[in-house]
This record gives structure tokens, sequence and C-alpha cells, in this order.
């Protein structure tokens, strides 16, 4: 509830104006019942963990950078010749469309030539990466959606060995509208 200002002019305060006073307080004291005027000016002061209308926190619009918001670990043996989905994350509807993130991976090709290549929603985006007898860390930024799913594809040549041990989204995040914070998820 908005507050309107008493203005006194030589009056009794009366147990209505006194209870008015009271009751006041105790709203400005929760964010419960008080407006909060869009238009403030906060001195550059961020506001994180909202909860307005029952949804929590800010739609979120990454941009590329080292931070790492989420990993999918493990060592995955490259068992194919033909492209194999070894891992895969998942971004949550809670992504601004149009956000760029930083996409890590690695490859390496302990014998024979080894293959891998960054896919969203299993169609090929990144280039093919090809490695012999080393190792190597990619990065790429591509730009994606709410409910994309970034995956490392890998294969290699028959008889060859090699593994891909990582896949991390890395990125900075701007508030733009309301909703919620993403919260990627590993599915793979």
């Amino acid at each position: 509830m908005a507050y309107t200002p008493h203005t006194w002019n030589n009056e009794v305060i009366t147990d209505a104006k006194l209870n008015a006073l009271e009751n006041g307080l105790a709203a400005a004291s929760t964010l419960t019942g008080t407006d909060i005027d869009a238009n403030k000016d906060c001195n550059g002061k961020t506001f994180s963990n909202l909860n307005i209308g029952g949804n929590s926190n800010l739609l979120m619009l990454a941009s590329a950078s080292d931070t790492i918001v989420t990993a999918a670990t493990g060592t995955k043996p490259i068992t194919s010749d033909e492209p194999l989905k070894v891992f895969e994350i998942w971004l949550s509807p809670q992504n601004a469309g149009g956000s760029t993130y930083r996409c890590k991976y690695d490859l390496v090709a302990t014998y024979f030539a080894m293959y891998a290549a960054l896919y969203v929603n299993d169609v090929q985006v990144g280039p093919t990466r090809l490695l012999v007898a080393s190792s190597q860390a990619y990065a790429e930024d591509l730009v994606l959606k709410g409910g994309d799913r970034v995956q490392v594809y890998t294969w290699g040549e028959p008889g060859g060995s090699g593994y891909s041990t990582y896949l991390q989204l890395c990125a900075d995040f701007v508030p733009v509208a309301l909703s919620s914070t993403p919260s990627n998820r590993v599915t793979l």
C-alpha cells in the first residue's frame, strides 16, 4: 500500500490516527504490501532474489565469459567411428533468447585420429576438431536460447583410442525481465 503523509495542524492524536501510523510502520517493515517505484534511482545498486508476483529472480541474458556456470564432467571414451554424443547440457527456459555462452570442451587422442564437434539440439554448429596423439582444449562462443541442448559429439578412426573429459558453459549474466534464475541441467 502506498503511504500518504498526514499534515498535522495542532490536532489531537486519536486512536484511529495512531493505529494508522502503527499499521503503516508494520507494512513498511516487510516488502509485503509495499509499493516500489520502478523509476527509483538506486545509485547503481543491483537487486537479486526478488519475489514478484510469485516468480523469483529475473530472466537472465548471458554474455560469454570464462566464468563457469554449468559443467558436465567425466572421462568419456571415444568408442565409435561415427559421431556419438558424450556430453549434453540443457539450458533452462529462464535463459533469455540471444544469450551468448562460451562453450569449452576437450579432446584427447591417444592413438590414431580422434574427432570432436559442438552440436546444439543434435545439429553440428562448431567446426570438426581433429587430433592425433595429443590433447587440446577448445572454446567456442554460441548464441543460445532457453531449452537449447548443447552437446559434444566425438568419434575416431577404427582401432584408435581417445576420450573427452568435460563440457562447460561459461557466461556472465544481466537481468532483463521477470522470471527465475537459469538452472541449466546436465542430461548426459
